[in-house]
């Protein structure tokens, strides 16, 4: 009869005595446990039973006429089974049951003294499924260490890793190797259009294409946001890569359906070779890289080889991205303001806050040329609340003057519009400079792409 709200207890019993297992059975009933047990005492039927049914726990006895304590240990450690292994025996000294727990029992209970085992069960049950636990803990962030969150493709650490591999195979046998990065031309624009989401599934969808059209000994990896590379092996000669680069064009080519929308693809894909582009891992992605962007600033929907511009090309992106932060660190940004006009009465409306950067060795730099790459790198965050504060603080001293105009202005990037802190830094301005005058601060929204 099986108590109520007992727990399911799977229990592999190696004993020679049905009389032994009876006994142990109705303890375990006793502490709320619900037993469904097997039975054996001979070598085959151990490795059967191990082999054909998931088990809780296995307690065996230690002397039977066919089968040792110690061998059945050695069977059961051969299947590498994390459960509890307790040995139940009457006929052994206190020495016997060091040494058997020295080889890998988890416990040894003597008969005479069996209300020492339900606490032994239960204790070793729970030391099980904490070490379950802990393995699953470390093998998820061994996961997240090595495989991209969103497409489970290797990310940028593991391709690294498996390029280096695969350069002393090839240098072992003569071979020639490729890297392949691929960008997904006006991402942007899709992800700012339809929303992260279905930005994701379109990454997804990629991942999955990509797949796909890459032989299974080849890698594809996603190693930035709209950035994925493929690894190419076992090559005779270059026209293969630049081959599989024009596959992948066209596969992605295909459109995609994204929450009703037919989306058609374009991609830039950049081609680095072994050993004719670089002799290392970082290289070769560095240098795929660099033909990437070359692609990118023709026009894009394309594919190239690296050539020695690319990488004064990728140096300089580089460059302008660390410039930028020394900018905002150093307060090189200016607000420049441009008057808005009432074509009616001729009368100023308004003006809108424009940024400006002031280089201490260029002079003034123009939005066109670092907007793009703020928005990019993720720069515009930081820089646009920047210009909000600026530009409310400017609005805030005009006011004490009595030379403010009616609005102001100020332009917001579509990748501020989604980021989750943008009501937070919006109300604040609001409720700091324009908590008596509502309708004075708009924001814009830029359309870059």
């Amino acid at each position: 009869m099986t108590n109520q709200g007992a727990t399911a207890l799977r229990v592999l019993f190696i004993e020679d005595s049905e009389d032994d297992v009876q006994l142990v059975l109705r303890l375990l009933r006793k502490d709320n446990y619900s037993p469904i047990y097997r039975r054996v005492d001979q070598e085959s039927a151990v490795q059967r039973a191990l082999r054909e049914e998931p088990w809780d726990l296995v307690i065996c006895d230690y002397s039977m006429p066919e089968l040792s304590a110690q061998k059945a240990l050695a069977i059961f450690q051969q299947f590498h089974l994390d459960i509890p292994y307790i040995v139940v025996s009457g006929t052994v000294g206190e020495d016997t049951a060091v040494e058997m727990m020295k080889a890998g029992a988890h416990d040894y209970v003597m008969k005479q003294n069996l209300t020492r085992l339900a606490p032994a069960i239960r204790r070793e049950l729970k030391d099980a499924q904490e070490r379950s636990a802990r393995r699953r803990a470390e093998k998820e962030l061994a996961h997240l260490a090595y495989y991209d969150r969103l497409t489970g493709l290797p990310n940028l650490t593991l391709l690294l890793d498996r390029l280096d591999q695969a350069i002393v195979y090839a240098r072992r046998d003569d071979q020639r190797m490729a890297v392949l990065q691929l960008n997904i031309d006006r991402f942007k624009s899709v992800n700012d259009t339809l929303g992260p989401m279905a930005g994701d599934r379109l990454l997804y969808g990629v991942a999955e294409r990509l797949l796909g059209a890459v032989a299974a000994d080849g890698t594809v990896a996603r190693i930035e946001r709209d950035t994925f590379a493929v690894l190419i092996t076992g090559m005779k000669d270059s026209t293969e890569a630049r081959a599989m680069a024009e596959r992948l064009r066209d596969v992605l080519a295909r459109p995609m359906v994204i929450n009703g929308h037919e989306i058609h693809l374009f991609s830039s894909i950049g081609i680095a070779l072994f050993p004719d582009d670089g002799d290392d891992a970082a290289t070769l992605v560095r240098h795929a890289e660099g033909a990437m962007y070359d692609v990118r600033a023709r026009g894009g929907d394309a594919s190239a080889q690296f050539a020695r511009d690319s990488d004064t090309m990728v140096q300089r992106r580089f460059t302008l991205e660390n410039n930028l932060w020394r900018a905002l660190r150093e307060g090189e940004f200016e607000l420049h303001y441009q008057p808005q006009l009432n074509l009616k009465t001729g009368q100023i409306s308004g003006v809108e806050a424009l940024v400006r950067w002031h280089d201490r060795d260029l002079g003034i730099i123009m939005p066109d040329h670092f907007i793009p790459v703020a928005e990019e790198s993720g720069i515009i965050l930081p820089l646009g609340e920047w210009i909000l504060g600026q530009a409310c603080r400017d609005y805030a001293y005009w006011r004490k003057r009595g030379t403010a105009p009616p609005k102001m202005s100020v332009n917001l990037s579509v990748r501020q519009l989604l980021d989750s802190s943008i009501l937070e830094i919006v109300g604040k301005a609001q409720t700091d400079y324009f908590s008596d005058k509502f309708g004075v601060l708009e924001m814009e929204i830029t359309e870059s792409g």
